[in-house]
């Protein structure tokens, strides 16, 4: 590299990389599910079981666990796995079947969820079956609730001793289990405040979300109850809404269906952003509130419940008169007079912008690179397919850019993570200088990237981004501080339906043409070739490391 100072080399996060293809699922494990029947009640008033939706969790951490390589999980206090990536086999196959060996798991969790209670960012915890696990709390209004982990790997080279002596002891069988170890990561124990600053922030996240969610529910079950109760028993407007303006986050509203007018609290106001004095009453005035997108599926709804067919209950985007786009859940009763024409609707409000802002950010937490901010493997496949679903009918043709970077791995080694994912950052940028709004590019782990080309002519126009792409990525990175990192890549052109007839055999076909450029000296750029699934290389490209 130009302009090179000489640095002592720093260790990259994998001194061994873990071996994500041989991991588990603990979630269904025998041993989780039977903490599940023995769970205890929970100390703090929040039972994190019960206020959040883990699906996405587990989503966001297959993900992490894909990028990073190291399993993550939300574990409570009794050692129970509420949401998590998958496991290491040395932990799902010997040591959590094992009755012993799973105790010493069990009661290695419960004290790291000690080391917690002591108010600490963070601990390092070495397992009593061998392995490093590491956690950072979970805390909601001061609460301790439940831990974040990562873990199951270590930070130097194991004792063999040691894990012979285990093996021997619990009789495991000792190809297997030295397989399993095999498998197992070794970690630069310097990197792990970084990985750990993250998943606090994340834990955060999580707070937030169920503290939210809770409430709200605690809100909407208690109203809704109440303004049912009230409405069948009360005939007064005004009375009814006195007896549930205690709602405080819930606005209280009654429409007289036939006059076309409505009632509404002071919480009503406030959830709208306007004041007593500019709202008239009319069903208009509301209605022109509601987002333009969203107008149509309330008008909908509202006839609905009007003819009897559902209860009232949508959620929709209201605009503020400064503009901002607030989210609100709606719930309603209806009466009717004797022969079932509707006469008034009363219902509540609610507020449920923060929670749809977090719900947002966990989402693109599921679907986004967390370096480069670029869509991931999983936001590329669902693309991918729906391009192909797109393009079959139309007889359209779309590529797939398999790119692999030449020398990161010596960037990394050298100069360390942070230069690493900057790095990462500017390759992002020039690929995306390379093409139009239409085509996507993702990063799918270390050091690759995958585009996605839209509707194009012939594979040849794919082959000319693809060049552009290793012509731009072959050009000096420039650093702030003079340094000059020097890479370069290899590109593989896949298309269909020349090539490939489904997304999966494209990104095969892509990748397969990728090794091939590497195996023919880098930095060049390599056509799929269907006739013998080998792959052709682009004479135009250069062929230097």
């Amino acid at each position: 590299m130009t302009n090179s100072p000489q640095v002592t080399p720093q260790p990259i996060f994998f001194v061994r990389p873990s071996q994500l293809k041989q991991m588990r699922d603990p979630l269904f494990a025998k041993w989780n599910l039977d903490l599940a029947q023995e769970e205890k009640s929970p100390d703090s008033a929040f039972n994190l079981a019960e206020l959040v939706d883990f699906s996405l969790m587990n989503e966001v951490f297959a993900s992490y666990l894909e990028v990073v390589g190291l399993p993550v999980a939300i574990i409570d206090f009794n050692g129970r796995v509420l949401s998590s990536s998958n496991w290491q086999r040395l932990c799902m196959e010997f040591h959590r079947v094992n009755s012993t060996t799973l105790e010493r798991c069990l009661e290695s969790d419960k004290s790291l969820s000690r080391h917690m209670s002591d108010g600490k960012n963070y601990a390092i915890y070495r397992c009593h079956n061998g392995l490093t696990d590491c956690a950072s709390p979970i805390v909601i209004e001061g609460q301790h609730i439940a831990n974040l982990f990562i873990g199951q790997f270590f930070l130097e080279p194991p004792s063999m001793a040691y894990f012979e002596a285990q093996c021997d002891q619990f009789g495991f069988d000792p190809d297997r289990y030295f397989k399993a170890l095999s498998e197992v990561p070794i970690v630069a124990e310097e990197k792990l405040p970084s990985i750990l600053k993250m998943l606090v922030g994340f834990a955060t996240l999580i707070a937030q979300q169920s503290i939210a969610e809770h409430r709200a529910r605690i809100a909407y079950e208690s109203v809704e109850k109440q303004v049912i109760e009230r409405t069948k028993a009360l005939v007064d407007a005004k009375e009814r809404l006195e007896a549930a303006a205690s709602a405080g986050i819930v606005g209280i509203w009654d429409w007289d269906i036939e006059n076309g007018q409505l009632i509404w609290d002071e919480v009503m106001y406030k959830l709208y952003g306007i004041h007593e004095d500019n709202f008239t009453g009319a069903y208009e005035t509301w209605s022109n509130a509601i987002h333009p997108d969203d107008k149509a599926y309330v008008t909908e709804e509202i006839q609905a419940a009007l003819r009897g067919e559902r209860t009232y209950a949508p959620e929709f985007r209201v605009i503020w008169p400064d503009g901002s786009v607030h989210y609100i859940k709606a719930v309603a009763h209806t009466t009717y007079d004797p022969q079932g024409k509707p006469l008034r609707m009363v219902g509540v409000n609610y507020d449920l912008t923060e929670q749809k802002q977090i719900q947002h950010k966990l989402d693109y937490l599921a679907f986004h690179d967390q370096v480069t901010d670029l869509p991931n493997r999983r936001l590329l496949d669902e693309r991918l397919e729906q391009s192909i679903a797109q393009a079959r009918p139309e007889r359209l043709r779309i590529a797939v850019l398999f790119i692999d970077l030449d020398k990161f791995k010596a960037v990394n080694d050298v100069y360390g993570h942070n230069t690493g994912d900057w790095l990462l950052k500017q390759v992002a940028n020039r690929i995306g200088r390379c093409l139009r709004k239409t085509d996507t590019v993702a990063r799918i782990g270390g050091d690759e990237f995958v585009v996605l080309l839209q509707n194009i002519d012939a594979t040849d126009a794919a082959v000319g981004v693809a060049e552009h792409i290793r012509t731009l990525l072959d050009q000096p990175f420039m650093m702030e501080d003079g340094l000059a990192l020097n890479i370069s890549s290899s590109i593989g052109v896949a298309t269909y339906p020349d090539h490939a007839g489904n997304a999966q055999e494209l990104l095969r076909f892509g990748d397969e043409a990728m090794y091939k450029a590497k195996k023919g000296g880098r930095n060049t750029v390599v056509v799929f070739k269907a006739e013998n699934h080998n792959a052709t290389e682009n004479h135009h490209a250069a062929t230097s490391c």
